[in-house]
């Protein structure tokens, strides 16, 4: 687990460095607020540019998919979204792809401090 805080593909790279496995992020499924859910319904590329420079300070972790009843039940029951959005690979990277599984390119790569 950890906070987005840098952007979403950067900090899912900050998983996979530190476990050696990789994340699929299906871009279509990330939450949106509803004025962006209204730009990106329009036929925007908006979102794969989001998922790589947006700073949304969420939290992103991996789980095994058997926990995901688990989650759905503790999410009901916080009032809190949890919201599947990828599944991990043993490939080394992070990719982006849509509902069909075609890859998105992914533009930026996080908050470069130095």
């Amino acid at each position: 687990m950890c906070d987005v805080s840098d952007q979403l593909v950067a900090d899912l790279g900050h998983i996979r460095e530190g476990s050696g496995v990789s994340a699929v992020m299906e871009v279509t499924a990330l939450p949106l607020s509803p004025p962006v859910r209204c730009i990106v319904a329009q036929g925007s590329n908006l979102v794969p540019r989001l998922a790589s420079a947006a700073d949304e300070y969420e939290l992103a972790f991996a789980s095994p998919p058997d926990a995901t009843p688990a989650f759905e039940c503790r999410s009901s029951e916080l009032l809190l979204p949890i919201i599947a959005t990828g599944e991990i690979e043993r490939k080394a990277r992070v990719r982006l792809v849509d509902a069909a599984r075609k890859p998105l390119p992914t533009t930026a790569f996080g908050w470069q401090r130095f």
